[in-house]
């Protein structure tokens, strides 16, 4: 049994080596490559620390292996995010939580020793609370967010993603919660751990080859073609994508003329009944024929070019930017701040300045 675990691993280990050397291959100049390198090593650093035999490696070799274990689960939480989030960044207070759990689950492992008996326990529990609240927070994200996404390979990958990551990642983390630590585990759990830890990793890699150009970052919202962009003679531009040109017309004459885009809660296939067509066809016009990888960034450009006419109008001067966003269907003024300085590259305060300027310097 111990030999066909130490294969196992072996080759779990090679797997996720497979998969750091994708990320990077395909993404080296981006965050997206090195979080899903760093989330391998920590896979690796997981594989490695849970074999018995880690207990007589030199304390260096054990220092590095373990701490890329407890950051797993945190380069799990941002991958994912960066997968299936396109607006999503890394920002100084992910790393505050990092850090956390770091401590947390370094502190579990120097401090049995202190009279305080009760702290070495609470500090492990509450660092596998932190690590399987990450790990289930971005599942109910990747859920939540499917309907949305009109990418149709990765759409279709969450679900891949939901159940194989899902299931190993959350009985790791309750083995780890429950059972203690996984070195004294019964041989055939640590066996089965291994083997899906192999498998999870082996087709990671192979969906990552497949999925290139779907996982590569989305263009720069100012060198994206808009619906809503027009040519010189006013008319809009749909009509120049693609075969389906008549259909772009009618769902650009839906979303200006009509502002389909005001109803609250429209979705996906809300529009496409609207339309009288099916909901993946809609899917695929907007994705391959405008360029838009989620239903919410499609509507949010027709919200932010009528938040732009507002902030411009003189008559409107004295109604405050939340007034605005709240009317245009933000819920709070955070997410409209950064949706439209990633629009327009300044906050909608810095516009609102910038063309009460212009019209004045113009008179």
């Amino acid at each position: 049994m111990d030999d066909i675990e130490a294969l196992a691993r072996g080759a779990a280990v090679g797997a996720m080596a497979l998969t750091a050397g994708v990320f990077l291959r395909a993404w080296h100049r981006t965050v997206l490559g090195w979080v899903g390198a760093m989330y391998a090593a920590g896979a690796i650093g997981y594989i490695l620390w849970s074999h018995p035999a880690v207990s007589h490696w030199p304390p260096v070799a054990r220092l590095f292996i373990g701490i890329a274990a407890l950051s797993a689960p945190f380069f799990f939480w941002a991958l994912a995010r960066l997968i299936f989030e396109d607006e999503f960044f890394l920002r100084p207070v992910h790393w505050t939580v990092l850090v956390i759990v770091l401590m947390a689950g370094v502190a579990q492992a120097v401090v049995p020793g202190v009279r305080l008996s009760w702290l070495p326990e609470s500090l492990r529990i509450g660092f596998r609370l932190i690590s399987l609240t990450l790990v289930l927070h971005v599942f109910w994200l990747v859920w939540k967010d499917r309907p949305l996404d009109l990418v149709e390979r990765r759409a279709r990958f969450r679900l891949v993603f939901l159940v194989g990551a899902g299931i190993l990642a959350t009985l790791i983390l309750l083995a780890a919660l429950f059972y203690g630590p996984a070195s004294s585990r019964p041989a055939p759990a640590r066996l089965g751990e291994a083997v899906a830890a192999f498998l999870l990793g082996l087709g990671l890699a192979i969906a990552l080859m497949r999925l290139d150009r779907d996982f590569l970052p989305p263009e720069p919202a100012g060198t994206r073609s808009s619906p809503l962009t027009e040519n010189d003679d006013g008319t809009s531009n749909a009509s120049e994508y693609g075969q389906d040109k008549d259909l772009l017309a009618r769902l650009d004459a839906v979303m200006r003329d009509e502002e389909a885009w005001r109803q609250t809660g429209l979705t996906i296939s809300g529009l496409a009944a609207r339309l009288a067509i099916p909901e993946y066809r809609l899917r695929r016009l907007i994705n391959q024929g405008l360029g838009f990888r989620n239903f919410t960034a499609f509507l949010n450009e027709y919200r932010l070019s009528a938040a732009a006419l507002r902030l411009a109008d003189r008559d409107q001067a004295r109604i405050p930017v939340l007034t605005i966003a709240l009317e245009l269907g933000w819920g709070s003024i955070g997410p409209f701040n950064r949706a439209f300085r990633a629009r327009f590259g300044m906050t909608p305060t810095d516009y609102r300045r910038q063309q009460a300027s212009s019209a004045a310097s113009s008179r």
